[in-house]
């Protein structure tokens, strides 16, 4: 089964038509709701509700962690159940609507469970509003422009049955009690507290399932804001299909499952969301966990392949005029030697040209021919020498691994000859060179991508060389030799800033709100077949920063069974709690760029020796 899944996830998924989707299994919502229960102040309406109408009804109950439960079939008219389990509690109510009737009904609430028809619904908070702050100071973006959309639990009129009760009776249980057998006064009656009990939760933002930072037209999203921001949210109910069984998805779905999983669907860049809303099945993103996965034209088209781009432009090998020059000594002999650089082509001359620009993941340059180059002596033009110059480079990734490596190709031909004769020497150097790349998850929760050592040299140059009737100061192989080299030191010395604009890049894609309000953490980050990234995640535990001391002990015990305290990189002034399996991953910390990258805008030329030659 596990096997199935994963080929299933790397293999078949998509996120089509969609540049990010967040995908959250329903067990994986429910945990999350049960560690905001486990954590919330003695006061939260999460733990315990009292109303007291001026009629006399009343409500007193102690409450459970609250479930919701995804609805796959028919979901445009209802997204998913919220369950208030109630502990225990007396009810009191009317058993009649007749205002000369005043007798009452006591109900014990121990063990109750009421199903309530939900939608999310969405709330956009500004910047300048008071939540605003709250959000700016968890993603650490103080200075941007952006507004949150906040997500919450709606159980407003439209969802109200006919009955105008606003819970489902038939899914809700009374501890043995056939409550359709109650008045349509009592069960009206009812239906009033859990109104005000959502009203209460809602005042209280306790119905808030999750905050996504969000752009809007009048944003200016500068390059160090989050990664992404989705300009545009929907959300839907991805039907769980069990990878061994059923690949195709085309059995039935099946409602109230734990796999099944809510998503959030995200467009950017005010890109216009697909119509209808909706994702169709493609594979199997989670079982009971919960996933990330960036479209690979949003994470190679429009992120990884503009800042390859660079690579293609710095290090393109562009072929200069051969340097040849007559000697101080009268006669054949001359100084020559081949000339080019890199990064220079005057016919491209900036990495934004779409000459640079990738196709299926490979770059190919044009041939650079030079101008022939003359060596005029004694005898008029009795030497000439030309070399031509051709890069490539193509970029790879690892399927259901983290691995992106870039390989580039420079080959280079010089020929010194002489018109009429048959001496000549010709030169032919092609320079392979690779770099390696691993995402990976770091302590702050987030995604890092670091160059790694795959133990084989960085750069190999190969040479070929043929020589005749020409004699050189030093032996021509010796002299081959040396140029490859030179050429081998400068390409491992100088594309290190490679790193640094990568590390650069991700450093802000852990920025993602989501249920509970706490930052998601990272980890397991792999590429599927198509290119997308996957990255699975984790809450953080709580909603907000939580104070050890204001956790009653019981429920402490309850959330540190899964979850400890963990000090993030990123301080949120309080106790953040993560799960006890990511804790103990033992992740590396988030590098940081190891120079000025401005100062290597741009690779230093590149100095060739030069000999003296002569024609036997």
């Amino acid at each position: 089964m596990g096997s199935d899944f994963t080929y299933s996830q790397v293999y078949r998924t998509s996120p089509n038509p969609y540049d990010q989707i967040i995908v959250l299994s329903q067990k994986t919502i429910n945990d999350e709701l049960f560690n905001m229960w486990a954590v919330a102040p003695d006061d939260s309406p999460l733990l315990s509700y009292t109303l007291n109408l001026r009629d006399g009804q009343s409500l007193s109950s102690q409450l459970d962690a609250p479930v919701i439960s995804l609805q796959v079939n028919n979901q445009e008219s209802i997204q998913l159940y919220y369950y208030l389990k109630m502990l225990s509690g007396t009810l009191n109510l009317y058993v009649s609507n007749d205002p000369a009737d005043m007798s009452m009904k006591q109900f014990d609430t121990t063990d109750w469970s009421i199903a309530i028809p939900v939608k999310i619904s969405r709330k956009i908070i500004n910047k300048g509003d008071d939540e605003w702050k709250y959000y700016a100071d968890k993603t650490g973006f103080n200075n941007d422009i952006f507004s949150v959309a906040q997500l919450y639990i709606d159980a407003s009129s439209e969802f109200c049955f006919a009955s105008s009760a606003i819970y489902d009776l038939k899914r809700s249980t009374f501890n043995g009690l056939d409550w359709s057998k109650e008045t349509a006064a009592i069960q009206q009656n009812f239906g009033i507290f859990m109104s005000q009990w959502m009203s209460v939760t809602s005042s209280g933002a306790t119905n808030v399932i999750g905050a996504v930072l969000q752009g809007d037209p009048s944003s200016t999203l500068n390059t160090t804001a989050p990664s992404f921001v989705p300009t545009s949210i929907d959300y839907y109910n991805y039907a769980w299909h069990n990878p061994s069984s059923d690949p195709n998805g085309t059995g039935a779905k099946v409602d109230d499952i734990d796999e099944n999983a809510l998503c959030y669907l995200t467009m950017s860049d005010f890109a216009p969301p697909p119509e209808p809303v909706g994702i169709s099945f493609s594979g199997t993103f989670v079982d009971d966990s919960a996933v990330l996965c960036m479209n690979a034209r949003l994470f190679w088209d429009r992120w990884m392949l503009p800042l390859f781009k660079k690579v293609n432009q710095e290090l393109e090998l562009v072929a200069l005029e051969p340097y040849l020059q007559p000697s101080q000594t009268a006669g054949w002999d001359m100084d020559c030697g081949p000339s080019f650089t890199f990064g220079s082509n005057s016919a491209h001359t900036s990495d934004t040209d779409p000459y640079f620009d990738f196709s299926n993941l490979q770059w190919a340059g044009t041939e650079i021919d030079s101008p022939e180059a003359s060596c005029t002596g004694n005898f008029g033009d009795f030497a000439k020498a030309y070399d031509t110059a051709t890069t490539s480079t193509s970029l790879s990734y690892d399927v259901g691994g983290q691995k992106i490596s870039i390989l580039g190709s420079s080959t280079f031909y010089f020929k010194i000859y002489f018109p009429g004769s048959y001496a000549n020497s010709t030169m032919t150097l092609t320079s392979n060179w690779h770099l390696d790349f691993a995402l990976g998850a770091v302590t702050d929760g987030g995604l890092d991508i670091s160059r790694y050592d795959d133990g084989t040299p960085a750069v190999v140059t190969m040479h070929e060389s043929h020589d005749a009737g020409i004699t050189w100061m030093i032996d021509y192989e010796t002299y081959v030799q040396q140029i490859d080299e030179w050429i081998t030191s400068y390409l491992d010395e100088n594309i290190s800033w490679l790193t640094d604009d990568l590390t650069a890049a991700l450093v802000n894609q852990h920025k993602l709100f989501l249920p509970g309000s706490g930052i998601f953490l990272m980890s397991d980050a792999k590429f599927n077949a198509r290119g997308d990234l996957l990255a699975t995640l984790a809450y953080n535990g709580a909603p907000s920063p939580i104070v050890r001391s204001k956790i009653p002990a019981a429920r402490l015990s309850l959330l540190a069974r899964d979850y400890v305290e963990s000090e993030l990189a990123v301080d949120h002034g309080g106790v953040d709690w993560v799960p006890k399996a990511w804790a103990e991953l033992k992740l590396p910390k988030r590098q940081q760029p190891r120079h000025d990258k401005s100062k290597a805008a741009k690779l230093p030329p590149l100095k060739l020796p030069r000999f003296t030659a002569g024609k036997k």
